[in-house]
């Protein structure tokens, strides 16, 4: 098992969605993953929350977000 981190450091949605889709898979594989917003992504946040996106929800499920 490995321990992965990811920092989202755009506020490019799409950009951030493949974080979030690449977190989910490598979680899915057996691995540790935690996902950090930073810089211009902690406005993704409340977008994400407020579409109810799919993604970012099942991250959320999962205890992936680890800080914003």
């Amino acid at each position: 098992m490995k321990k992965i981190l990811f920092y989202g450091m755009t506020g490019e949605k799409m950009c951030f969605q493949h974080i979030i889709m690449n977190a989910i898979d490598l979680h899915n594989a057996g691995n540790e993953v935690k996902i950090i917003f930073e810089g211009a992504s902690v406005k993704l946040v409340d977008v994400f929350e407020n579409e109810k996106n799919p993604l970012y929800n099942r991250a959320k499920s999962l205890g992936l977000i680890a800080g914003v």
